[in-house]
């Protein structure tokens, strides 16, 4: 049977905000190898990471550590795979504080609602380097007109499929939606 972890307790149980203190930088940093971990695979640039790790622990320490305080070693076993599921959710919980929440259906309308969104998040607070982008005059006509016909000739090309096809190309490609995921919302007896 598990037991409850010997940095837990002494949080849980410690009676001077000192004490608290000292026991939640214990706390986080026998765990932060995992919770980085888990940030790291929902992916992104090391700010997106750190930012899912910060929202992990801002959520971890909230309300005198209630999520915490949850465990329970004869119901859920193991400390570090409670933890790992918690802050899963948690990363969960902060895409969609970000991006907002899938509705419930998968209409074409809230799909493209919710890209916008995503673009528009993304796109804030990114920075861009101006030594990194060309000159207007470096860009050579011949360069403009092929990726404008490669443009024209693809979004005719996509606007030549199926309605259900276009919506699964947008889930993969746009939205980055897994397969699984994909095949969930479309409905797909298999991936």
């Amino acid at each position: 049977m598990a037991e409850w972890p010997g940095l837990l307790v002494r949080l849980l149980e410690s009676r001077t905000p000192g004490d608290q203190e000292h026991a939640w930088a214990q706390l986080v940093e026998a765990h932060t190898g995992l919770l980085l971990r888990i940030a790291r695979y929902f992916g992104g640039d090391h700010d997106a990471v750190m930012d899912r790790y910060a929202f992990m622990l801002e959520h971890l320490r909230r309300d005198h550590f209630s999520r915490l305080r949850a465990f329970r070693p004869q119901e859920r076993g193991i400390f570090e795979v409670w933890l790992a599921a918690v802050a899963r959710r948690l990363c969960l919980d902060h895409h969609r504080h970000k991006y907002g929440r899938r509705g419930d259906g998968a209409d074409d309308q809230s799909v493209l609602e919710r890209a916008g969104r995503r673009r528009l998040v993304d796109l804030i607070g990114e920075a861009l380097d101006a030594a990194l982008m060309p000159h207007p005059t470096e860009v050579r006509a011949d360069e403009d007109l092929s990726r404008k016909q490669t443009s024209d000739a693809l979004a005719s090309v996509l606007l030549s499929l199926d309605p259900r096809d276009r919506l699964l190309l947008q889930f993969l490609f746009e939205e980055e939606l897994t397969a699984r995921e994909t095949a969930r919302l479309m409905r797909f007896p298999t991936q």
